[in-house]
């Protein structure tokens, strides 16, 4: 179990990383005001737009595990994959 909260904590400091890489490349690109603003009709381009794609699927994985986590009842108390 401890085991399973060590390696879900590194994974949640990882996504908090890829965040905030995508931010600082999105606004390398478009700019502080631009992020700040209304971004409905935003297209991030390049490197940008990979990096909003790799943090949205880290998020959905976060959430993914976190889900089946709970779900069983207790943390870690069934594998993963079994």
């Amino acid at each position: 179990m401890q085991d399973f909260m060590l390696y879900l904590a590194f994974y949640g400091l990882i996504v908090v990383i890829v965040i905030l890489a995508q931010v600082l490349v999105a606004a390398q690109q478009v700019g502080l005001s631009t992020l700040a603003g209304n971004r409905e009709d935003l297209v991030l381009t390049g490197l940008a737009g990979r990096m909003e794609r790799a943090a949205n699927n880290s998020l959905l994985a976060l959430e993914l595990y976190m889900s089946h986590s709970t779900r069983s009842g207790s943390f870690g108390s069934e594998p993963l994959l079994g």
